[in-house]
Parts: structure tokens; sequence; C-alpha cells
């Protein structure tokens, strides 16, 4: 182990800062490439100038030890340990932040009447594109409708198949009333609309049923995994998203509403705003209740 008696530096102080850049600039030339992030490599080479000037400039004893103990690449390790130490922890960090994205995100039914920018939109679709897909088909398909006659039309046009199950639900009048009107509220005041589609026209083609249907709810998991990006999304870029799967219910009225084609299946519609609302989380099962070890039952 190196122990240094820390003294005042002695003699010329400019030979001294002479002598600490041409050693850096060797420094330099002899430090062996590394790939980092670009964040990582900036805050590597800030580091290391700091270090290397401290020690050299204001720490005789320690200068002297480090041109005799330490070579120039093995300065370069020692520093390179102190930043990979502080990247882990930043790294650590980061993966608390992901997890409170998952954890804070709400689904939030009540928008302020703020229009949402394109940069942050195209973020929020970009992100699903980067979802894992069944033999990498992305079957995900977007249509986003800002225009408030196009949400009116197809909020009626859901709204009306709505009441028709409702009707047969048993749903006295008046009820079914204050339901649909609640409904088209809810689908006409959010600034935007995203209706997700499914194609199966990428999916591999099976000659058997139970394949075929097996490649069908690949691409559905494919769908919602590009789903859940942009609401985490969202929720980062402090906009509010809420899923709503009524397509699914009426999906023929929303082709006609939208002009999809028949190979396409509208799956879910997704609003989208700055939040008016801040909606509490609602009660979640405790983990040991939803994990079994090795074999199920175990816990």
């Amino acid at each position: 182990m190196l122990s240094f008696a820390v003294g005042t530096p002695a003699g010329n102080r400019s030979d001294e800062r002479r002598m600490t850049r041409e050693e850096n600039r060797g420094w330099e030339r002899s430090a062996p490439k590394h790939s980092y992030p670009d964040s990582a490599q900036e805050r590597l080479a800030r580091a290391k100038h700091k270090i290397l000037h401290h020690l050299m400039r204001h720490k005789r004893d320690v200068k002297e030890a480090l041109k005799t103990w330490l070579t120039s690449r093995a300065r370069y390790s020692l520093i390179e340990a102190i930043i990979r130490d502080r990247y882990i922890r930043w790294e650590q960090t980061l993966s608390l932040v992901i997890f409170r994205t998952i954890r804070d995100r709400r689904s939030v039914r009540r928008y302020l009447l703020k229009e949402v920018s394109n940069t942050a939109l195209r973020r929020v679709l970009d992100a699903a594109r980067w979802v894992p897909s069944a033999h990498n088909a992305q079957p995900w398909r977007f249509i986003l409708i800002k225009d408030p006659n196009l949400k009116r039309r197809l909020a009626k046009a859901m709204a009306g198949e709505w009441n028709r199950d409702l009707r047969k639900d048993g749903i006295l009048r008046e009820e079914r009333e204050r339901l649909i009107k609640g409904s088209i509220k809810q689908f006409t005041d959010p600034p935007i609309l995203i209706v997700v589609c499914l194609t199966m026209n990428n999916t591999d083609k099976c000659p058997d049923k139970e394949r075929q249907e097996a490649e069908y709810v690949m691409a559905v998991q494919s769908v919602a995994a590009a789903i859940q990006n942009m609401l985490l999304i969202a929720h980062a870029e402090g906009l509010g998203a809420c899923w709503f799967c009524a397509p699914l219910f009426c999906p023929e009225v929303v082709r006609e509403t939208l002009g999809i084609p028949k190979d396409i299946s509208p799956q879910t519609l997704i609003t989208l705003g700055y939040p008016a609302e801040r909606p509490t989380a609602p009660p979640r099962k405790p983990l040991e209740d939803v994990v079994h070890q090795n074999h199920w039952g175990t816990r």
C-alpha cells in the first residue's frame, strides 16, 4: 500500500505547471482507448483532468510517487475505476427512475385544453416501435386523430353500438343516456386520440388452425407491449393517457368511420393530453400472491 505525506509545494510554480501540462499531454497520447457512451466519456475526461491537475500541481510528494509508481496507463485505469463506480451508481439511479415511471403512471381521463407538441407526440409514437415483437413482425399501426369533428363522429358511432349492448344488458334508458353522454365526452375532450391497430400481413402463416391462432395471440401481445411503451413515455413527457378497448366491441364502426381496410384490426383507443387530474393508484396484489417458485402453488 502506498502512503503519502502531503506537503506544501516548493520551487518554481511556473516550471511545475509546465511539467504538469507536458505530462498531461503525454498521458493523453498513451491512454488506452475505450468505448463509452458520450456522457460517460465526457465525465471521464473531466474527472481525469481535475484529479491529475490537483495531485500534480498541489502535492509534490504525491506527484513524485505517481511519476515513479503509476505509469500513464495505470493512472488512466485508476481514474477509469473511479468513473466506472460513478457510472454504475448512475445506472442504478436510472433503474430507479424507470421503475418510478412505471409505478407512478396513471390512467388519466380528464385533460387540459393545451396543445401537445409534435416533439412529445413523436417521442410517444417512436417509443412504440422499440418493443420486441414475435418474428419482428412489428404488427402495430397507429391512426392519429386531432380533428374535433372526426373525434365526435367516431365517439358517437361507438356510443351508438354501446347503447345497443346496454339495451341487451337490460340497462334502463335514463342510465343508458347518462353513460352514452359520458362516453362521447370522454373521447371528444382529449386533444389527441390514437387508434392502435393490428396487422397480420407480416406474421408467419401456418397451415393448421391452432398454430395460426397462436400467431394471432403473439401479434396481440406485441401490440400490447407497444401500447405500454407509449403510456410510459407519455407519463415521462408530463402527459396523461388512458387505454380504452372500445374498438374491440365495435370494429366495423371504427373501420367505416376511419377508412380502415378489412385486413387491419382496430384494437384499442388511447386518449392523450396534458392531465387535468392526478388519480390515486388503484390497489395492487402483493408480489407474494402472484409469484410462484419453480412450481405452481409453491410460494
